[in-house]
């Protein structure tokens, strides 16, 4: 089985109270997640409104708003207080000014991120905005860490379509599996729907097509198993549920709070390339929709 080590994190903060809860689920996952080391990043964003004021004069203007140094070396100091036990792990930090999303990539591809952590407040519309935005510009994995997170793992929950991200997305959920003292419930769910047969000829009832379909995917289900956690018997759950009136992301939502998920791991695109280049990848719906449960996005 593949190992998914984290050698750079890339850990954003906002200096609100999430950022507590952010501290409190490093800690608690750093040694399951295999984390080297942290890199802290504070975006500032320039005040706009002088723009407006100030015409010709606004570099001038702009050039009198230097960032205080002492917010960076406040932020390391209350970093060091609420981290626990990171002898061996190097751990830096950066304020910087200008638009969060860009300065989240430039420096994640100056640190070599391979993981970038961020919070996300309950209904924030900004949050899940940079969090669709992450998954569909940043090449590294993803660990978007709600305002409500509360640290347990009794049940992992990983949406499948069968692709080799989904393959690496449940190896990931066996691997911190195994550094847990009791282990979790690892549930795989794969969420489809039936085609629209409406414009063709078909000699088959709706229900002996489906009892095809699902044949077929029960069969196309057990292969992805077994290639990607094979000898994992009972201790891997396997459903696959035919969607209804609600979008993918929505059905994996509903079925998160039937599975009481702790954590979910899903990998950052499936089969489609065209859902790779436009905003309506499952992956990202469901980060905007979910505001509740910790979800780590593997590349």
């Amino acid at each position: 089985m593949t190992e998914f080590n984290i050698k750079q994190a890339l850990i954003c903060i906002d200096l609100s109270d999430t950022d507590n809860v952010i501290f409190d689920y490093i800690n608690y996952m750093q040694l399951k997640l295999g984390i080297d080391n942290m890199f802290f990043l504070h975006v500032v964003k320039r005040p706009t409104f002088l723009s407006g004021w100030f015409g010709k004069n606004n570099a001038a203007i702009h050039s009198e708003f230097v960032l205080n140094e002492d917010i960076e070396q406040k932020i390391i100091d209350n970093i060091a207080s609420k981290l626990l036990n990171y002898e061996n792990i190097v751990i830096e930090c950066k304020v910087q000014e200008g638009n969060p999303l860009d300065l989240i990539i430039e420096v994640s591809k100056e640190q070599h991120a391979d993981l970038l952590v961020f919070g996300k407040k309950v209904s924030s519309e900004s949050t899940g905005i940079l969090g669709k935005s992450l998954e569909r510009q940043s090449n590294a994995s993803l660990l978007m860490i709600p305002s409500g997170t509360v640290n347990k793992l009794d049940n992992i929950f990983v949406p499948v379509d069968f692709s080799e991200n989904s393959g690496k997305a449940l190896q990931k959920a066996i691997q911190i599996n195994y550094q847990l003292d009791s282990p979790a419930k690892i549930s795989c769910v794969h969420v489809y729907e039936m085609p629209d047969l409406s414009y063709y000829k078909i000699n088959r009832t709706y229900e002996q097509l489906k009892e095809i379909i699902e044949a077929d995917m029960q069969e196309a289900f057990d292969r992805f198993v077994e290639k990607y956690a094979p000898n994992m018997g009972d201790m891997l759950i396997k459903k696959s549920v035919l969607r209804g009136e609600l979008s993918t992301a929505g059905e994996l939502i509903s079925l998160c709070d039937e599975y009481n998920a702790d954590l979910v791991i899903m990998g950052a695109k499936g089969h489609s390339a065209i859902n790779s280049l436009f905003i309506g990848s499952v992956t990202e719906k469901f980060i905007h929709m979910n505001d509740n449960i910790p979800t780590l996005i593997i590349r």
